[in-house]
């Protein structure tokens, strides 16, 4: 059944041009975004003509088959681009409970690259989401919420130059990438981590 939602478009190309003094100058790529009705219609303004990527984004717990590298699309001059098809299906809730009890992170939590502390999932491929959060809760901490697919093998990342991170039992992570591999079995609502934040040591 259809299911609504909003539509991502990313522009792949950056315009560049050469400025008189013979450097390159580029123009930001655009991004544009459109909500899908009930019937899991939607149409984006105008696109400059370029390759796009794709990606659909419901309610948690619904993931479109083009998560990790989007769904690819070519705008050429006077063309229309119809009758796109993004399959939903089911998907789990990542949640990482980050520990922040000398409330060393930004209060505010963030949505954005610019944060002191990024933590994400990664796939073999080398692709990477990044999950997000909201302010720290009455708790002392944070949840990092990503919607991940089941049954793919996923990697835990964090990536971090301000803090130490630890696992659960008191493990320090890889605060470069890599960590956890794991995989969520079909029909798991949730799948959850607990990491610690604590300052990192002074270099000697």
């Amino acid at each position: 059944m259809p299911v609504s939602g909003e539509i991502y478009v990313q522009q792949l190309n950056a315009p560049c041009r050469r400025t008189p003094s013979g450097g390159l100058q580029c123009v930001p790529a655009r991004s544009y975004s459109a909500v899908a009705d009930a019937e899991g219609r939607f149409e984006t303004e105008v696109l400059v003509p370029d390759d796009y990527s794709l990606r659909f984004s419901a309610d948690p717990g619904l993931l479109g088959s083009n998560w990790w590298g989007g769904l690819a699309v070519s705008v050429r001059d006077g063309k229309s681009v119809r009758d796109l098809v993004i399959t939903v299906s089911r998907a789990a809730t990542l949640i990482v409970r980050v520990n922040d009890p000398l409330e060393l992170l930004p209060a505010q939590g963030t949505q954005v690259w610019g944060n002191r502390l990024i933590v994400g999932v990664g796939n073999t491929t080398g692709a990477f989401w990044a999950a997000t959060t909201g302010p720290r809760d009455t708790f002392g901490g944070f949840d990092y919420r990503l919607t991940i697919p089941y049954g793919l093998p996923l990697i835990l990342w964090v990536f971090t130059r301000d803090f130490r991170v630890t696992d659960e039992s008191g493990n320090a992570l890889n605060t470069e990438g890599p960590n956890t591999v794991f995989t969520v079995p079909p029909f798991t609502c949730t799948k959850r981590f607990l990491l610690n934040v604590s300052p990192r040591a002074a270099a000697r």
